[in-house]
């Protein structure tokens, strides 16, 4: 077992090298060693991981989606072996560790490469052991994660409080439950956006979304007791457009802004190019009341994803103080833009 001082960060396998650019033109004190997988890289840190991780949290890095530390590298043999060979270091993990709060433990195995176990294996084997030391487990809403990561020769091992990981998620990995009345997958970017973004949307009363159709996101909207206005020319899922709570609107968006009806939250998912969406939240910027927020995915075209988005924000700004933007787990080409009314456009 060797000590290290390192950092594991997860993006999209497409966005991978944009999240690397960003982490080293932010931190100087970071060095990129190598790529363990897809979308996964390894760098190494110069100052500590808190540190970093404060910065993270602080700053809206786009691309990244998980971070974790690395404190230990345990050389392993891909066998069923390397279960007990991990939990020989409970000692340096137990050390790691607050046990005033409750743990998870967080595994992954790097793919295309074959082990004699499942992920979950590791996972159980050393939650138990710690249970066994006194320790408390909470899968659902831990208070500290233990990382492993299993590459071809080594297990990557590191402890940070959740709130540090930019995802509750393994790897940043939100994979929520289907249920029966599921409208479509779309629903899963806005729940995940609630989620990382920690918005609270319960407070609101009234929202709009722009480009409805077929009535996914309006869906979760509705789940958060809010009255909702859906534009879309489209039609509308049944069970939506029969809900007493929703009111559709079957016309353009740019058609029905010019309505002068105001609301808390504005959402736009809709399939159109940036420009045009960052114009039509201008537009909708003047319909949202003080205090409200606006949620956005921008559609982004094959290349210069970077440039685009970064000044695409720089549009937006003129409308709307920017509240978080991340490439999520159930994002494709695109990225989720959290938005708040700005003060100059009151």
């Amino acid at each position: 077992m060797r000590k290290v001082n390192k950092l594991l960060f997860t993006s999209d396998t497409l966005s991978s090298e944009m999240a690397l650019n960003e982490i080293i033109k932010k931190f100087k004190d970071i060095t990129f060693e190598r790529w363990i997988d897809k979308g996964i890289g390894l760098v190494n840190l110069h100052t500590s991981f808190i540190k970093i991780a404060k910065a993270f949290k602080e700053d809206n890095m786009i691309f990244t989606r998980h971070i974790c530390p690395v404190n230990m590298e345990i050389d392993i043999r891909k066998s069923i072996e390397d279960i007990n060979i991990i939990i020989e270091q409970i000692d340096e993990i137990k050390d790691l560790l607050d046990s005033g709060k409750t743990f998870s433990v967080q595994a992954r195995l790097c793919s295309d490469i074959k082990f004699d176990y499942k992920r979950s294996d590791i996972s159980r084997g050393l939650a138990q052991k710690l249970e066994n030391l006194g320790f408390k487990q909470d899968v659902k809403n831990p208070e500290q994660i233990i990382s492993i990561t299993n590459t071809d020769e080594e297990a990557l091992l590191g402890v940070s409080n959740a709130s540090y990981n930019l995802s509750d998620w393994c790897a940043g990995e939100c994979k929520y439950r289907k249920d029966k009345n599921l409208i479509s997958r779309a629903e899963f970017k806005l729940l995940e956006a609630i989620d990382v973004f920690d918005l609270d949307l319960d407070k609101y009363k009234t929202a709009l979304d722009l480009g409805a159709a077929p009535g996914g996101w309006t869906r979760v909207l509705l789940k958060h007791d809010l009255k909702v206005v859906a534009v879309d020319p489209a039609k509308l899922n049944k069970s939506i457009a029969k809900n007493p709570n929703v009111i559709h609107f079957k016309g353009l968006a740019q058609k029905y802004l010019r309505k002068n009806n105001k609301f808390d939250v504005i959402v736009n998912d809709m399939k159109m190019n940036v420009k045009d969406s960052i114009s039509l939240m201008g537009m909708a910027s003047k319909y949202l009341n003080d205090g409200g927020i606006a949620i956005m995915t921008l559609k982004l075209p094959n290349k210069r994803w970077q440039t685009i988005t970064n000044n695409a924000l720089n549009q937006l700004s003129d409308w709307y103080d920017i509240l978080g933007v991340r490439q999520l787990f159930h994002n494709r080409s695109e990225v989720t833009v959290v938005l708040k009314k700005s003060n100059d456009n009151t």
